[in-house]
Order: structure tokens, then sequence, then C-alpha cells
């Protein structure tokens, strides 16, 4: 893993770093699915546009998080949807769960989510 080094510290970058380091372990739909169990909120990913010939198709997937949307495309369903959970993570309101220490024993949640994704 490399580290980099910021010319000056806020807050936002402290955890932009912290949020690209999380998200080079888990993918982008576990950290949404963490975010909403740790904010008590409901999530759900619907396919909102499917357009395009059989062999080239675009879908459209659009993710409520709690009281919030986000939209994105791509050319399957998971890239898609994978797309709005990294918009939702980078533009939420609501408040990203600590981060939590790797355990070397067993299998922990992040390979649980890469998994199941």
């Amino acid at each position: 893993l490399s580290t980099h080094t910021m010319s000056h510290k806020g807050s936002d970058d402290v955890e932009n770093v912290e949020l690209a380091n999380l998200m080079k372990e888990k993918t982008p739909m576990c950290l949404v699915n963490e975010l909403a169990r740790y904010n008590k909120i409901q999530h759900q990913y619907r396919l909102t546009s499917e357009q395009g010939p059989a062999h080239k198709k675009l879908f459209t997937v659009t993710l409520k998080l709690g009281e919030e949307e986000y939209s994105a495309e791509g050319a399957s369903i998971k890239k898609a949807q994978h797309l709005a959970a990294s918009d939702a993570l980078k533009s939420t309101a609501y408040k990203h769960p600590p981060p939590k220490a790797s355990r070397n024993n067993r299998l922990g949640k992040s390979e649980l989510c890469l998994l199941t994704s």
C-alpha cells in the first residue's frame, strides 16, 4: 500500500483519503450497505432504464439511500450499481461509519462483502 502526502490536511482531505483507502478493500456497494446499517436507514437499488441493442445495452440504476437518490449508467447492472454506490459515498450527507481495525485471522467482513458482491 502506498501512502500519500498532502500539503494541507483539512478534515475533508483526511476523510477522502480514508474513504479511498476503504474503497481499495471493499466494494462501493458493500460500503453503502455498512453506511446504511450505521445510520439505521434503508437502501435499495432499482433498475430505472435499459437502452440500446442486446449486444450493447446501457443500464441506469437508481440507489435510494434513506431520503437521498443517486443514479448511474453502466454497461451492466452491476457496473451501474457500483457507480451509483460510489456517487452516494462521495456525496451523501449521512455519517460514514468509523473504519474498523483489520484482523488477520478468519474471513473478515471486507472479504465477505467481496464474496457477496
